[in-house]
């Protein structure tokens, strides 16, 4: 039996959260830039945000977005050293 559209889009955001959840535990500072990031582009390409903003709040609850950083401070947060 196929799947439905509805079906697959939710198992899609169950995956993304399972990695978004993954990528959180390994490095937060790194998860809550590049989802803050997929929010802030999901809004800019007027695609709304609700399935990227849904998984940033069950990954980070009760904390706000990020600001937006340039791609000189991504790199270096991205680039960090690990301790």
């Amino acid at each position: 039996m196929a799947e439905t559209t509805d079906q697959e889009i939710a198992q899609l955001s169950n995956l993304i959260l399972g990695l978004a959840e993954c990528v959180a535990r390994t490095d937060p500072d790194i998860a809550k830039v590049f989802i803050g990031r997929a929010v802030l582009a999901s809004r800019q390409q007027g695609a709304g945000d609700g399935i990227a903003l849904q998984v940033y709040q069950k990954v980070f609850p009760k904390q706000d977005l990020p600001i937006e950083v340039s791609n000189d401070i991504m790199d270096t947060i991205v680039n960090k050293p690990k301790p």
